[in-house]
């Protein structure tokens, strides 16, 4: 899958481990079906960052439609037109953090109490490369937002530029355009959430009707999301899910949960437990 350069990207291939916190149903939830719900973008708390980054993509290729000739303008003016249906499609992500240990984090996504999964960074990007998914850490500055939109219209202009009949390519063109900053839209944060030092592992665009789109039921909401497999191979007779830690977060019943979360574990590898050093008390 096509890269940008760390320059803008951020990306870090280094990274021993990425966090997904969650609730303690969720963590059952996931050692069982040996899956990760990626959640509708447009039904997460954040969705208005995701509208606001399709923004500047509009913003960004209208500037060189207003500017360019010929067949670059042609590839513009198809993009503007495609990109409001774009902004509306079906995307699914799943959130992770570079910390397993964040308070703010445990107040966001432990409820009453939570366990924060570590996932080998090798892993993730097995898991979502076999599903069409990418692993992007979150773009938090406006300007390298901005430059983002930039780059993938200039890789586009050079793809048509390339194509043997580009005249004919040009809806083509516009077409990967549109998915690649549709997926990266989704990885655009207000700067206010910086500190969370988050990564996304984002779907292209997915139909409603494919098999792996489930739906969440709560008391106010009915939430689409992707099943998302997790395994990536066996040790034995236990499943490989990419686990390497799991940190059990703030709680006043330690050696209860710890002993639950053994339990759990007895069909999954995994390598290290370790406990949240954030005080109960604060939580």
């Amino acid at each position: 899958m096509e890269q940008l350069p760390p320059r803008l990207s951020g990306f870090d291939p280094h990274k021993p481990m990425l966090f997904h916190y969650t609730t303690y149903p969720g963590f059952v939830g996931i050692l069982n079906s040996r899956q990760l719900w990626a959640t509708s973008v447009y039904h997460m708390n954040d969705s208005h960052e995701y509208v606001h980054g399709m923004g500047i993509a509009i913003r960004v290729v209208g500037k060189h439609h207003d500017t360019l000739e010929g067949r670059a303008k042609k590839l513009a003016f198809a993009i503007l037109q495609y990109l409001p249906n774009f902004s509306e499609g079906n995307i699914c992500t799943a959130s992770f953090s570079e910390n397993g240990d964040v308070l703010s984090q445990w107040r966001a996504y432990g409820g009453s109490g939570g366990i924060s999964l570590g996932f080998s960074f090798d892993a993730l990007q097995k898991i979502g490369s076999r599903n069409g998914f990418e692993l992007i850490k979150c773009i938090y500055d406006e300007g390298t937002k901005s430059a983002i939109a930039e780059e993938w219209f200039e890789r586009s202009v050079t793809r048509l530029e390339s194509q043997s009949d580009p005249d004919n390519e040009i809806d083509n063109i516009a077409l990967w355009f549109c998915n690649r900053i549709q997926q990266w839209a989704c990885a655009f944060k207000h700067s206010g959430f910086r500190e969370e030092n988050e990564w996304r592992i984002i779907s292209r665009f997915l139909p409603y009707d494919r098999p792996e789109m489930h739906v969440r039921a709560t008391n106010r909401m009915l939430t689409p999301y992707f099943a998302l497999p997790l395994e990536v191979g066996k040790d034995g007779d236990k499943f490989d899910i990419g686990i390497d830690e799991v940190v059990i977060g703030p709680t006043d019943h330690r050696s209860l949960i710890g002993k639950g979360v053994d339990v759990a574990f007895k069909n999954t590898v995994w390598k290290a437990r370790t406990w949240s050093h954030t005080p109960y008390r604060t939580f």
